[in-house]
């Protein structure tokens, strides 16, 4: 079902514009946390009102500012599962789903929900109590209670939770059945490229607020994350790190990033124990098949390559870090160190290639603006997100 959006929406200090028009059975939205992602999805779910614009979703028109039109979204007939999956821990899933089956009891066309458990394959998990369920099952049964209202599209936030390094790939094989079954299109929001890649036909790029690109998922991959030549003027990897302390005789300061000691410019102005933002380029990471000693580069974080996505001049390789860090190399280097997914693999940085950036975050960026960027001379407020942010 096709999509068509122009929007603007302003939060405190954050603002998003979106001129979009999608139309594919399952699109992925991509980018930074603070993009804007997941406000995307509340506002065609109607759980988010923008100040400008409109919003239409086949031939209904379901947002328009100038006309005063704002359909509620109790009847948008949208559905929106959240990243945060919970209910009452000793509650069972089967009291979960006949609930919401309760509240869809005159819509046409609603599945029962002994069918959605067939197809979401969670009939063994119906009785367990919520609490022991695991992220993986908790995902399946809430896009089971999503589908149960017989909605026209389906909108997922996807979130990295409990541990789990790659949340979407238990949904990929059911993200490609829902439309061709159930007829209901899919809008995900996800980090996994290498998932997006297997299960979504178009993509939208996010960063600050703002689509960077939106198109089919391969091309764009190709086109805006591979290549030198992007309007994202290259990859930035944002990473949240702990100061642990100064050395000035060294001209450094040590930073904690999961579990790793980073050796990082000297930043005085920021007490010990802050908690920063620091950003290095995708082209300024090296890969090591181990640790290396004697070495001038004093950073190597070990981490899991999660996706190698290959152009005809570049190669991207995703790695989880305990977060996800894009690394650029050459064709050349791909091939003679044989990088595959799921090989444990060092990223080593120089500590000059690190930059602070202006503020802090929860989950760090895979890239970000070059307007966020700035020498680390920079007033501590600065650093401090607006609540909203932090949310988002």
């Amino acid at each position: 079902m096709k999509l068509e959006m122009n929007v603007d929406v302003s939060f405190d200090d954050f603002k998003l514009m979106a001129s979009l028009s999608l139309d594919a059975p399952i699109a992925a939205l991509f980018g930074p946390p603070g993009s804007g992602k997941s406000t995307m999805l509340g506002m065609i779910a109607g759980t988010v009102s923008p100040q400008r614009g409109w919003i239409r979703l086949g031939d209904e028109l379901l947002f328009d500012a100038g006309g005063g039109i704002r359909v509620p979204a109790s009847q948008r007939r949208i559905a929106l599962v959240g990243g945060r999956l919970s209910i009452y821990p000793h509650r069972c899933a089967r009291d979960y789903l006949q609930e919401a089956h309760g509240l869809c009891r005159d819509r046409a066309g609603k599945p029962s929900v002994s069918e959605v458990c067939r197809f979401m394959q969670i009939e063994d998990l119906v009785e367990v109590s919520y609490g022991e369920l695991d992220y993986h099952q908790r995902q399946r049964i809430a896009v089971a209670k999503a589908l149960l209202g017989a909605p026209r599209l389906l909108l997922i936030d996807i979130l990295k939770d409990e541990g789990f390094d790659r949340p979407l790939k238990a949904l990929v094989p059911f993200l490609k059945s829902i439309q061709d079954i159930y007829g209901i299109s899919v809008i995900y929001v996800s980090d996994d490229l290498r998932g997006i890649l297997d299960s979504s036909d178009q993509l939208v790029l996010m960063a600050d607020g703002q689509i960077l690109g939106a198109g089919d998922t391969a091309d764009l991959v190709a086109e805006r994350l591979v290549t030198g030549h992007t309007p994202l003027r290259g990859i930035e990897n944002i990473l949240q790190v702990t100061l642990l302390a100064h050395e000035r005789a060294q001209g450094c300061s040590i930073g904690y990033y999961y579990g790793t000691q980073l050796v990082l410019p000297l930043a005085e102005e920021f007490q010990a124990s802050a908690e920063l933002e620091v950003c290095v380029r995708s082209n300024d990471i090296a890969l090591s098949r181990r640790l290396v000693e004697g070495i001038s580069i004093q950073n190597q974080i070990k981490g899991r390559v999660c996706t190698v996505i290959s152009s005809s001049r570049h190669a991207l390789v995703q790695i989880d870090c305990g977060t996800t860090l894009l690394a650029g190399i050459s064709l050349k280097a791909l091939s003679e160190m044989q990088i595959r997914e799921g090989d444990v693999v060092y990223c080593l940085i120089k500590a000059h290639a690190f930059r602070y950036v202006r503020r802090a975050v929860q989950k760090p960026a895979l890239f970000a603006a070059q307007d966020d960027l700035q020498d680390p001379a920079l007033d501590a407020d600065d650093l401090m997100l607006s609540t909203f942010q932090r949310r988002h």
